[in-house]
């Protein structure tokens, strides 16, 4: 079956006389179609020109103002219409002849062509006049060597993607013995990659075209010749891609990863191609400037991180740092959370609904309801019963796809309304339980969930599998290599439940699959798109959320107490990447390690590298330049003896006054304006001392707002929980140095006894 959507998008056209083509051409600029129309008018001249070519016909300027043009149109619409050339539905033939009569008549205008016969045709199924044009045409001989060539060579990679390799420049070329060959070679590399094109095909048949030199199959059997030439290609590679805005770095990657893997262990071992003398060289890699690709403008002019769900500002002071580390990132993920929870008891109210209506309502017959007859009234809006009704239909049915079985005639209208009603899984539906098993396992990326293979090709289930201790989720991560690839997610009872609600909604769409014989019923995330269209599978989740975020800022008006404007700023900000990011930063946050942030994240190794991609550079800074300073054990406390400060704990009103207190009197960082500038977070720059100012009374104000904190019955504010785990820390530290530091241990035991938490507690609240 021919698909021309995707396979022959670099054929020329040649059965297309060029001056016709540009008539044609002309007439689509000047014609008024719809955007949906002018879009497909592209696909009709190139379904027009496979026609011609593999019937062995040609349009010419008096052929298309005469009457064989109006031949040639009633052939065109029966090879359409018939289902053994081209892979396309009744809907789109319909729409190809609907443009390309409105081409015609504009054409008729413009070059007084021959009109469009007069031919009636239907939306949903073939006319009398489609039946008469397919018996035409299917009396026709065929060009067998250009039905082959039309084909064009389709591949399907293991998780049964499909790519069309770019062979035309090859087959012209070289012709058909060689371009099979060529074509085979592809289909076996690429049937074991992971990738969604084989890199560097394209450029290596457009070197191949345009090589000025004489080729023939000969010279790529000689080893003296394949060296040199091969060192060309390389830099045309490089050339072509460079020109076309590809960055350095990404070409080298795919050069030594994707494209000298598929020369040298398929291409060069196979019978058309000779090993050269000396190896086909690798490029060395060089790390450039860090990317800032989650760097951006706020609407206050000022550079924020956009890694997580909370923007970062680059230039946050502590305090702020402080406020967004303890109360914005965690206040952001819960209104994903919530949001997501609420949206989950929604689509499961709706589907467990429809379950039970299933057996309430009368099933409507395929092709039984129109508007004239009485089953119309089964539909119909009014009727009270009409969602029971739907469901049954549903139940009896399986899976109804529009297209093919008109399902706006036996379903109440809207169609995608009553689809949301039945709680299927249109577009957007398993959203929600995505964030959920991401926020209880930040492990989980949205390619593992994309990719997750529920069962395998024999119907076993091997993705969701009971172990001792519970269910494990079980996909693969490809970009940690074959032997790391397989990842093993335990879940806990909240997502097992979320899991299997997933499977539960994809029921139906997973059996229209398998009845299909269409592999994808073995994915976990499937759809219906709007409603009732063929099922098919989630291939990129970040489509639910990037292109719908209007309605999710609409939708989180049911669990947020956020503006509307605020809304729509947080679903522009929201992706499921970013979910991860603030779940994996939060663990850190409660840690304070690197390493328990690596694992959440399902790292296989700490790499601060790759940490860093996820954790905003003020964070890391306010970690690494006064938090990690505090806390290492080589912090050297020195106390002020027969300090003057004289505390009146009554006078402390705010929070902000006890911050500026202690800031002013308690800290007295070391600092080394190299280090701090410096980008580089090794162990060796890390400052690892810091003086605290240490007196009974700022030991007093510590150990009540530790106290207060402690007892705290509501969210309290940043700075009280920041200086409450400093005080935490500091008075563990000074209890190891009893023995060495007894004044110390006066200031403490003063402490202890004068503390006043209750003076504390009207000042910590978070407002």
């Amino acid at each position: 079956m021919i698909n021309i959507a995707r396979a022959n998008i670099d054929f020329p056209f040649l059965a297309i006389n060029l001056h016709v083509l540009h008539k044609l051409e002309e007439a689509h600029h000047n014609v008024e179609l719809g955007v949906a129309y002018k879009a497909k008018a592209k696909p009709v001249l190139r379904t027009l020109e496979c026609f011609l070519q593999i019937t062995n016909r040609k349009l010419n300027d008096s052929i298309l103002q005469s009457p064989a043009f109006g031949e040639i149109i009633c052939l065109y619409a029966g090879a359409l219409y018939s289902k053994k050339i081209f892979e396309i539905t009744n809907q789109t033939t319909y729409t190809y002849l609907c443009i390309l009569s409105r081409l015609c008549e504009q054409s008729q205008k413009l070059f007084d062509s021959y009109p469009f016969p007069s031919l009636k045709f239907h939306l949903t199924k073939p006319s009398l006049d489609a039946i008469s044009c397919v018996e035409k045409f299917e009396k026709l001989e065929l060009n067998e060597e250009k039905v082959w060539l039309w084909n064009a060579w389709k591949c399907s990679n293991k998780e049964s993607a499909e790519y069309w390799a770019p062979l035309y420049g090859i087959y012209e070329k070289f012709g058909r013995d060689f371009t099979q060959k060529l074509y085979d070679i592809c289909t076996l590399y690429y049937s074991a990659s992971g990738a969604d094109r084989i890199h560097g095909l394209k450029s290596f048949v457009n070197f191949i075209r345009q090589t000025k030199e004489p080729l023939n199959e000969r010279n790529f059997q000689d080893p003296h010749f394949m060296g040199p030439f091969l060192r060309r290609f390389l830099t045309f590679y490089f050339e072509e891609g460079y020109a076309s805005g590809v960055k350095v770095n990404t070409l080298i990657t795919r050069w030594n990863g994707s494209i000298l893997p598929f020369l040298n262990t398929y291409l060069l071992r196979s019978d058309l191609f000779a090993e050269p003398y000396g190896a086909i060289p690798s490029i060395p890699f060089k790390k450039g400037p860090k990317s800032s690709k989650n760097i951006k403008i706020a609407d206050e002019g000022y550079l924020v991180s956009q890694k997580l769900l909370t923007d970062i500002p680059l230039h946050a002071t502590d305090e702020e740092a402080m406020h967004l580390l303890f109360h914005n990132i965690k206040a952001d993920l819960e209104i994903a959370i919530t949001w997501a929870e609420w949206a989950i008891n929604e689509i499961w109210a709706r589907y467990t609904l429809r379950l039970e209506n299933s057996t309430l309502g009368k099933v409507v017959k395929i092709g039984q309801s129109d508007k004239t007859n009485k089953n119309s009234w089964l539909i119909d809006r009014f009727n009270p019963d009409h969602l029971k009704n739907a469901a049954s239909t549903y139940f009896h049915h399986g899976h109804i796809v529009d297209k093919k079985n008109n399902a706006h005639l036996f379903l109440p209208n809207p169609l995608p309304q009553t689809a949301y009603e039945l709680g299927l899984p249109i577009t957007g539906a398993l959203l929600p339980f995505c964030i959920i098993l991401i926020a209880n396992h930040p492990q989980i990326t949205p390619s593992f969930l994309e990719k997750l293979q529920l069962f395998d090709k024999n119907g076993k289930l091997v993705g969701f599998v009971k172990s001792d201790n519970g269910y494990n989720l079980i996909s693969y991560k490809s970009r940690k290599g074959p032997l790391l690839a397989e990842q093993i997610i335990h879940l806990n009872l909240k997502t097992t439940f979320i899991v299997q609600q997933m499977i539960d909604l994809t029921t139906s769409l997973r059996n229209h699959l398998k009845k299909n014989n269409d592999d994808n019923w073995r994915y976990l995330l499937l759809t219906c798109k709007r409603g009732f269209s063929y099922p098919a599978r989630i291939k990129r989740l970040a489509s639910d959320t990037s292109l719908r975020f209007e309605s999710f800022a609409e939708s989180l008006a049911n669990t947020s107490s956020l503006d509307y404007e605020k809304r729509l700023k947080y679903a522009l900000r929201f992706s499921l990447p970013a979910l991860r990011a603030s779940c994996g930063v939060l663990v850190y946050l409660e840690t304070r390690s690197l390493s328990e942030m690596s694992k959440a994240l399902g790292h296989t190794q700490l790499d601060i590298r790759l940490i860093s991609r996820y954790l905003p550079r003020p964070i890391l800074d306010f970690f690494q330049e006064r938090w990690i300073r505090i806390f290492q054990a080589a912090i050297v406390i020195h106390a002020m003896k027969d300090s003057d400060l004289v505390l009146e704990a009554s006078g402390f009103e705010t929070i902000d006054e006890v911050d500026e207190f202690l800031k002013t009197h308690a800290l007295r960082p070391t600092t080394n304006p190299a280090i701090q500038n410096s980008n580089n977070f090794t162990e060796q720059n890390i400052i690892k001392e810091i003086v605290f100012g240490v007196n009974s009374e700022i030991m007093t104000v510590l150990f009540s707002l530790m106290q207060a904190v402690d007892q705290a019955k509501s969210t309290v504010n940043a700075k009280a929980k920041y200086w409450s785990e400093i005080a935490y820390y500091l008075i563990n530290h000074i209890e190891t140095l009893i023995t060495q530091r007894p004044d110390l241990k006066l200031y403490l035991d003063y402490a202890k006894q004068n503390s006043n938490p209750s003076w504390m507690e009207k000042i910590i609240y978070a407002k």
